[in-house]
Parts: C-alpha cells; sequence; structure tokens
C-alpha cells in the first residue's frame, strides 16, 4: 500500500496561447520546453506533478482537458488531488524556481489558497491550495473564472516584501501572455 501523499502539483498546458502566437509549453527556457522544464523542477523538489492540457509530458502524470481550450477553471474543475496540499502552475511561468512551491505550502497555514502578489495582482495560477478547495469549486459548477473561484476561499495573499523573505524573487511567480511579457521576463529566449 501507497503512503499518504502529502503535496501534489499540477502543471496547466491546455492553453490556447492566442495572446503569444505559439505553445506556451514549448517555449524553451534553459534549454528545454517551459512545460516540461516546471514539471521536471517540481519533480526533483518532491512534488507529484500532474499535466492537465491537451499533450502529455513524457515522464509525468497525464489528464487530458475535457473541454479543448476551456480555459484553467474548467481543467482545475476536473482535477481530484490525492494530496492535502496542492501547487498550481501554468505553462508560461518562465523564471520559475522550486522553491516558490515548498514557501507557498509551507505559507498555507489553515487557508484554503495562498497566492502570491506581485504588481498589485493576485497570481493564482502559482499557488497552493487545499485538497477541499477543489471541493468548492466542483459544487460551484457556474463558476467561469478563476477569480470567481477565490471568492468562495479563505485566501492568504504573500506580499512581494514577504516573497523576497523566503528567497523568492517575484518574476519567478509571473506569467506570460504576451511576446513582450515573455521577452521581459526571459530576455533573448535563453
Amino acid at each position: 500500500m501507497m503512503g499518504v501523499i502529502n503535496r501534489q502539483a499540477v502543471l496547466l498546458s491546455g492553453g490556447a496561447s492566442r495572446r503569444m502566437g505559439q505553445n506556451k509549453a514549448e517555449i524553451v527556457v534553459d534549454g528545454e520546453p517551459n512545460g516540461k522544464r516546471i514539471a521536471r523542477l517540481l519533480h526533483e523538489s518532491g512534488w507529484d506533478v500532474v499535466v492537465l492540457g491537451r499533450d502529455p509530458i513524457e515522464g509525468f502524470a497525464f489528464q487530458r482537458d475535457r473541454e479543448q481550450f476551456g480555459g484553467p477553471l474548467a481543467a482545475l474543475r476536473d482535477f481530484v488531488p490525492s494530496a492535502e496540499v496542492v501547487f498550481v502552475a501554468s505553462c508560461d511561468l518562465v523564471r520559475f524556481q522550486p522553491s516558490v512551491a515548498t514557501a507557498l505550502g509551507d505559507l498555507l497555514g489553515d487557508f484554503d489558497a495562498c497566492l502570491p502578489m506581485v504588481n498589485g495582482r493576485l497570481q493564482p495560477l502559482c499557488a497552493t491550495y487545499r485538497k477541499d478547495a477543489f471541493e468548492v469549486l466542483r459544487q460551484n459548477s457556474g463558476l467561469v473564472r478563476v477569480f470567481d473561484w477565490l471568492d468562495h476561499l479563505n485566501n492568504r495573499e504573500v506580499s512581494e516584501e514577504e516573497l523576497r523573505v523566503y528567497g523568492i524573487s517575484p518574476e519567478w511567480v509571473m506569467g506570460t501572455n504576451t511576446p513582450e511579457e515573455l521577452n521581459a521576463l526571459n530576455p533573448g529566449g535563453k
């Protein structure tokens, strides 16, 4: 019998990437596709990784999106966690480091979700959630946006200053939706 899994990570990789103009999971960062890089880093840090999206990433559990391009909330609604703490990461976190997941997991405490706040904006696709938060999502089928889901949860917001105390650069939690944002966080496509 397997032991209890304490933490799990999901990598969202099924987006249409319309504003980016290319599949964000396939953008090369540090010599490998970013989706694979994030999954690998999380796995190496002890997180059980499940890829949610259109295409699997070799070596990781995979759950195909039931609704193609249905958005992150549709993918998360279909996901049933096997761990108490779940780290959610979008595949467009080009500066991501796994210490982010560890710190946000440690900071979750008794909250339903622990989310970084960068440039005055919550980062719900680089955040930790309790297993019960996914049940809240399934029970509220009318929710359309991730921020609608957050309205139903008891959230802990982590400021940029607090991230820095944990040795985390705010850039590590920021997604990229356009070529301009990508170039700002990943100059030269490295």
